[in-house]
């Protein structure tokens, strides 16, 4: 892997968005993490969120992840290969950015879900 993304679940500040990612990479030796943070907005709207996710709706956390993909494709380059670690919440944020990208952007995302909301399909990623 080049490199690896964090995306949090639902009802996670900012604050503890970045202690997610920080555990994240004291577990795998010190990796930096690319965080997307998933604002809360208050739980039951998150809950909101995930259901407009569900049926498709692009919300703004599934921007910022295919602009840092973007980012990380550029500066790595087109066969480097990216761990996208999400929770909760955060896996219906990826999944719709993986079903919004180009296959060629796709085949760069290797997914790795949390406790997830939804089920990432292996077809969608690498």
């Amino acid at each position: 892997m080049n490199s690896a993304g964090f995306i949090n679940g639902i009802n996670n500040n900012k604050i503890q968005a970045r202690l997610s990612a920080q555990q994240l990479s004291q577990y795998a030796q010190g990796t930096k993490i690319y965080g997307t943070h998933n604002a809360t907005n208050f739980p039951v709207i998150d809950v909101f969120e995930c259901a407009a996710g569900h049926i498709g709706f692009h919300t703004p956390p599934v921007q910022l992840l295919k602009n840092k993909w973007k980012h990380l494709i550029a500066s790595y380059g087109p066969q480097a290969k990216f761990l996208e670690i999400c929770h909760s919440g955060g896996a219906i944020h990826l999944k719709n950015a993986l079903l919004t990208s180009p296959e060629s952007v796709r085949q760069q995302i290797v997914a790795l879900a949390i406790a997830p909301a939804t089920i990432i399909p292996n077809e969608l990623c690498f």
